[in-house]
Formats: structure tokens, sequence, C-alpha cells
């Protein structure tokens, strides 16, 4: 039954990819390319994606990704901007299901895009499938309301739309509602075209429903940070009561540690003899909107959390190779770390764990390791297609995508679903209003949980 749903919705999708119309405004202020010149462009990614992804049917059949190529080819059947052309580009990259691929389009409409295109001017956060007001510098709509409709079109309608052309590992949601959420503006804008107005049907926080006009705007007038509270540091242990510590790790990217000069192996070797001189009995590891980066430090990390040898990858192929133990120090046996923790474990995690994160959280979940909360990793359990990539300029269009070369297979149980990432144990999603003042409901929901359960 599932698979059949799959194959109906890629169907419904490319029938509704066709059907989506861009805005006039929008056509007339960029310049058309000739269809044979993007069909060079198209048969160029095509023939890149073939030669050098290791794994285009690691979600789907080998004759559906077939189609899906011949399908969006055919479509090239008229002249058109480079933004409904990378509209396609991107329609494919998110249907193979792939996180790690990625593409941009040229200097030229990158910098139309950001600075002169007239946009959807409010910053929409979704949750739960919703759609929520969590910045309006018009001042027209109150914070927090719930968007029904943009142009007589239901928010729902257009979130699963604007889902077809964003990039995740099989059929992972939480990473397309994060990446939604920052960048509505431009998905809005890539799929339905540029507008000069937008009539928006909302219910506000006390349920009346109001309809109301609002003026496009460019991309930088719209703009709103969420009011963080960082100490600047990518990696963190504090201690709290009830013989608790919170180890925070925002990234395991080498370069972005040594830019702050955080050393991980340094920073894992001393945190962890603190809590054992600490005497910690419960350790949460927040890794929420970790995208990853080394990954032999997921297996060192994980080395802190266990006393026995384990296995961390299965295997690592590319299109040419296949690698051994030599290769890659993750596909040999892995010992404990001295110091390693034997307490109970928290992992928060959220859309936006991926890559390295999303590697050591399946091996944690698949150990028993722990409990996870908060939202579905953004990376596949079984594991990922990253490691070396290939950067393919399209000649005519000059639009980049960027090809991972390597398949990555974690060592782990298997579960019911193969295209998920880390289902959490108990899942916590902030809400509207919890967003926009800053409560952190998925850490108060672990101490609490270590509260009512007397753990120690």
């Amino acid at each position: 039954m599932i698979y059949r749903k799959k194959i109906m919705l890629l169907i419904e999708t490319i029938l509704l990819f066709a059907t989506v119309s861009y805005g006039q405004d929008f056509a007339n202020k960029l310049p058309m390319i000739d269809k044979e010149l993007l069909k060079q462009d198209f048969v160029t990614f095509r023939t890149n994606l073939e030669k050098t992804h290791p794994a285009l049917d690691r979600y789907k059949s080998k004759s559906k990704i077939t189609h899906l190529f011949d399908s969006c080819y055919h479509e090239l059947n008229r002249n058109m901007t480079e933004i409904e052309f990378y509209a396609k580009i991107k329609f494919v990259l998110s249907a193979i299901e792939d996180g790690h691929l990625s593409s941009d389009m040229s200097a030229e409409l990158n910098s139309y895009c950001e600075g002169k295109a007239r946009v959807f001017p409010l910053k929409i956060e979704f949750i739960n499938n919703n759609g929520y007001v969590f910045c309006d510098k018009t001042n027209s709509i109150p914070g927090q309301s719930k968007i029904l409709q943009v142009n007589d079109e239901t928010i729902e309608n257009i979130r699963q739309t604007l889902y077809h052309y964003i990039v995740s590992d099989g059929s992972i949601q939480t990473k397309k509602a994060r990446i939604l959420s920052n960048n509505f503006w431009f998905y809005y804008l890539l799929v339905y075209g540029e507008r000069p107005s937008f009539k928006v049907e909302y219910s506000t926080t006390e349920g009346k429903i109001q309809t109301t006009n609002l003026n496009s705007d460019i991309q930088k007038n719209i703009e709103c940070k969420k009011n963080e509270l960082s100490t600047g540091k990518n990696l963190q242990l504090i201690f709290m009561p009830k013989s608790t510590a919170c180890m925070t790790i925002k990234t395991f990217n080498r370069q972005t540690l040594d830019a702050n000069n955080e050393n991980f192996a340094n920073f894992l070797k001393s945190s962890f003899m603190e809590i054992r001189k600490e005497k910690i009995d419960n350790l949460i590891i927040d890794l929420r909107d970790n995208g990853g980066g080394r990954d032999v430090y997921g297996s060192l990390l994980y080395s802190y959390l266990t006393d026995k040898p384990f296995s961390y990858y299965k295997s690592l192929v590319s299109k040419n190779k296949i690698f051994s133990a030599k290769d890659h120090l993750n596909l040999k046996m892995q010992k404990p770390s001295d110091n390693s923790f034997k307490g109970n474990i928290f992992f928060l995690i959220n859309g936006m764990s991926f890559s390295t994160t999303s590697e050591f959280c399946a091996i944690a979940k698949s150990n028993n390791r722990g409990i996870f909360i908060g939202e579905e990793t953004g990376g596949g359990y079984y594991g990922n297609n990253s490691g070396d990539f290939v950067d393919v300029l399209l000649p005519n269009t000059k639009i980049v995508v960027t090809i991972p070369t390597k398949k990555y297979v974690m060592d782990v149980k298997a579960t019911f679903f193969q295209d998920r990432g880390i289902i959490p144990d108990f899942e916590v999603e902030p809400g509207i209003s919890d967003l926009t003042n800053n409560r952190d409901i998925q850490l108060e929901f672990v101490l609490q949980f270590i509260g009512k359960n007397n753990i120690r």
C-alpha cells in the first residue's frame, strides 16, 4: 500500500509541476532562454548525476528515476526564464530524495531574487503542517495568526506543492518544514512567480477569521531573526540540578570549530572527565540544528557512550570503488573511550539534525543507548549519500548542481521504515508561541521527565 501511494504521488507531482503557473509580471522581467539551450543544460545535469551519484536508486527504482528524467526533459518544449528552468532542476533533485543534493542559481539570478524580486512579505513558520505568522513587518496581521489561504489557495496545498522542490532524505518531512519556514519567500517565488500583491486569509489566536491584501516587498525588508540565546560556542557542557548535565554540539564541521578555536576531541575528553568527576547520572546531548560535518566525530562521540566495541559503518562505496577499513576509520571495529559514560542519556533532535548527526543518532538508536526527544532527524536512519562532492556548472543557465559521490550505509538493526530518519521516542514540537517567546519546550520536557521519574 505504501509503495503504491508513492507511485501515485510521483505521478501527481509531475502533473502538478506542469500546471503551476508563474506570475506574468515575473516572466516579463527576466530574459527567456531558448528551449534547445535548456535541453543541453538538462542533458549535462542528467549525465553528470548518472555518472557521479553513487545511489540514485537508494529510495526509488532505476525505472522510476529514468521516468523522472525523461518526463522533465520532455517538458522542455518551450523557451523559459532561468527561474522556471531552475524550478525543474529543484523538482528533480527533490524527487530523487537525497538531502545532500544541492543547487544554486546563477549569480545574476541570485542577485535579482534577493535584491529586486517582489516577494511574499510575511515570515511564516510551519508547525504540524500549519503555517503561522512569525513576523509581519507590515503590521497587517497579528503575530501567531494561522494562515489559511494565499491568493485563494489553501496554505496546506501550497505547502505540499512547495515540498516537491525541497531536498530531503527519503520521505522525511521535518527537514522540508524547517527549510520552508526559513525560505518561504523564495520557494513561493520559485513556484508561483513574482506577484505585486497577495490576498491572505488568516485566523487570529482568538479564532477570528479575517482577510487582508498585502503588497509584495523585497526580501531584505521582510527578514526577521528569532530571539536565540547563544553563547557563541559550538561546543558546550553545563551542569544542572538532579545530577544532570547538558552537552550541546551545534556542529561537527571541523572548519567551523577551528574558526572558533574549538577542538572536538579535546572537548569530549575534558567533558567526560568532568562528568565522571561530578558523578553525573543523566546526560542530555543537544544535537538540534546540527547539520553534520566530519563523520569520524560521530563515532568518536559514541565511543564515550558505550563500554563495548561497536561497528559503525556497514559499507561505504562510490561509483567505482568499494572502500575497506584501510580507507576509512569508521569501517573498522570501534573501541570505547576512557571515561565512557554509563548513565542515562537523552538526545534532543530536530529536522535539521542531519548528515553526521543522523549517522551518530542511528547508531545510538540501534543500540538502544538513550531516549530521543524532539522531531524526526533530517537524515536517514540507514545512512546517506555524501562524502566528497562534485560541482557541475550547467553552461547555458550557469546553474550549479552539487553531487555527493559516496554511499554510506550504517551498521544498524532493521526498522519498519526504509526511508525515514531517526524517529524520537517522544515527539515534542514547539508551538508558534514557544518560538516567538523563545521557550525551549523540548529541553523542558527532558528535565520534567527526569524529575517525574526520579531518574538518577
